[in-house]
C-alpha cells in the first residue's frame, strides 16, 4: 500500500515555457539563433526549461549550478549523445570518439588511447615547433600582404525536478558564460581579478568552452597552448585597426548559427607591424 502510494506521487517537473509553438510566428529561416533565444527564455522561465521539441522532451539549462549537476553529480546519466541521423553522419556511423555510445566498450579504450598517445600535455609539447612553424608561417603572410548534446540513461533529479529518462539535455554554454550573476561584464571579462580564477577546463561550471564531466573535448590540452600562440603571435607581431577608421560602435556583430556560431559577416582589420616586435614567439 505504501509502495503503491509513492509511485502515485506526482513528479516535480522544470518548466515548460511553451507547449505548442505556432508555425506562422517561427523566424525566417537563417535568423534564428537558438542560443540567444533559449538564454531569453531562461530569464523569464528558471534556468532548467523543459521543452518538447519535435516528439522528444528536451531540457534545457542555462545556470553553472544545474550544469555542475549534469557534468558532475550525475555525470553517468548523462554519458551518452542523442542518436540522431545528422550525428551518425558526421561520425561515419557513430564511430567518432564523441558520439560513441558509452556502452560500447571501444569508447573508453579510444578515448584513452587518443588522449595518451597524441593529445598528453607531455605529446603536446612534443610538437611545439610544429605549432610555431605554423604560425611563424601565417604571420608571414600577414606581413607579406602589407607591401582566418547528451541524453539521460535513466530517470533522474537536477535541482530538485524529476527528468525523464531518454530526456535529451542542451546545455547552453553560451548563457552560461553570461550569466551576470557570475561576470559583472559577461561581454568583456578581462580584468584580472574577476577572470584570472576562472577555469576553462570543465573544473569550473561559470564558463564552459570544452564542455565539462567525462564527455567533455579531449582536446583541451592540444587546443588551448595553439590558440594562445597563434592569437599571441598575431597580437605581438602587429598592431590591429578597422579599415578605413571605422569605429568599434559601427561593428556589425551580427552572428550566423550553424554547427558552430559565426560571424555572420567576416572580420575585416587592417595589419600594421608593430615596431618594438621581436622574431621569436617563445
Amino acid at each position: 500500500m505504501a509502495a503503491q502510494k509513492k509511485s502515485q506521487q506526482p513528479l516535480q517537473a522544470p518548466t515548460v515555457p511553451v507547449q505548442a509553438p505556432d508555425h506562422r510566428k517561427l523566424p525566417p529561416a537563417g535568423r534564428v539563433l537558438p542560443h540567444r533565444t533559449l538564454a531569453q527564455l531562461a530569464k523569464r522561465h528558471g534556468s532548467l526549461m523543459l521543452l518538447r521539441l519535435g516528439s522528444k522532451p528536451t531540457l534545457i539549462v542555462s545556470s553553472p549550478g544545474a550544469a555542475q549537476e549534469i557534468f558532475e553529480t550525475h555525470d553517468t546519466c548523462f554519458l551518452n549523445r542523442p542518436d540522431l541521423k545528422v550525428s551518425r553522419k558526421f561520425s561515419y556511423g557513430g564511430i567518432n570518439v564523441a558520439f560513441t555510445p558509452c556502452a560500447d566498450k571501444s569508447w573508453r579504450y579510444t578515448r584513452g588511447l587518443l588522449v595518451k598517445r597524441i593529445l598528453s600535455p607531455t605529446r603536446v609539447k612534443t610538437f611545439r615547433s610544429v605549432r610555431e612553424e605554423e604560425t611563424l608561417l601565417m604571420v608571414g603572410k600577414i606581413e607579406g600582404s602589407l607591401n582566418n548534446n547528451l541524453e539521460s540513461a535513466q530517470h533522474v533529479k537536477i535541482q530538485g525536478y524529476d527528468i525523464p529518462s531518454k530526456t535529451r539535455v542542451m546545455v547552453n554554454a553560451w548563457a552560461i558564460g553570461r550569466d551576470p550573476r557570475s561576470w559583472d561584464n559577461p561581454e568583456r571579462f578581462l580584468r584580472g581579478d574577476d577572470a584570472s580564477d576562472r577555469d576553462v577546463r570543465g573544473l569550473g561550471f561559470e564558463f564552459i568552452p570544452f564542455s565539462a564531466g567525462r564527455r567533455n573535448c579531449p582536446g583541451i590540452s592540444y587546443s588551448v597552448p595553439v590558440i594562445e600562440l597563434a592569437l599571441g603571435g598575431l597580437l605581438h607581431r602587429f598592431d590591429w585597426s578597422l579599415p578605413g577608421g571605422m569605429k568599434l560602435e559601427d561593428l556589425d556583430v551580427s552572428e550566423s548559427f550553424g554547427i558552430t556560431v559565426a560571424r555572420k559577416y567576416p572580420l575585416e582589420v587592417v595589419a600594421t607591424a608593430a615596431a618594438d616586435c621581436h622574431k621569436s614567439l617563445a
